[in-house]
């Protein structure tokens, strides 16, 4: 089973550095594309550092799949979370590549039967050679 349709995408991100907080809106239309294994929910952003394309493939087994990448499809960032679970991450930005480790500490699905609205929460935590950088939390909300 494969199906592909529009979407409006909101997602809302949640920054705690160094006991300041910051929040992030992005809202835009993007595609859904249900397949076997995952939904591959895509959608555009821009900024100040250019226009990228955001995909989270939400995995059957409970993971999910975030790449940030820019209008060329150069790859940005790959994470990879799973609850409980530090994932190694390549983060690129206009000043260079570091090395990342996230550490997911929950996510949450909820999808109706019918595949066309669901959210997606994920909270982690982002350390540099075991620093931290920071506390997130992610909410993806579709619908058609």
């Amino acid at each position: 089973m494969s199906r592909s349709q529009e979407i409006q995408v909101k997602l809302t991100t949640k920054i705690v550095q160094d006991e300041q907080v910051n929040n992030h809106l992005i809202e835009n239309s993007g595609t859904m594309q249900i397949n076997d294994d995952r939904i591959v929910i895509e959608f555009w952003d821009s900024n100040s550092e250019g226009d990228f394309l955001i995909r989270f493939d939400l995995l059957n087994e409970g993971g999910v799949l975030l790449n940030r990448s820019s209008k060329d499809r150069q790859n940005m960032s790959d994470f990879y979370f799973q609850e409980g679970q530090e994932k190694e991450v390549l983060y690129k930005t206009v000043y260079g590549t570091t090395n990342m480790v996230a550490e997911t500490q929950d996510i949450k699905f909820e999808i109706d039967s019918n595949f066309e609205s669901g959210q997606v929460e994920i909270n982690y935590r982002l350390f540099n050679q075991q620093e931290l950088l920071g506390e997130y939390n992610l909410r993806l909300i579709f619908s058609v």
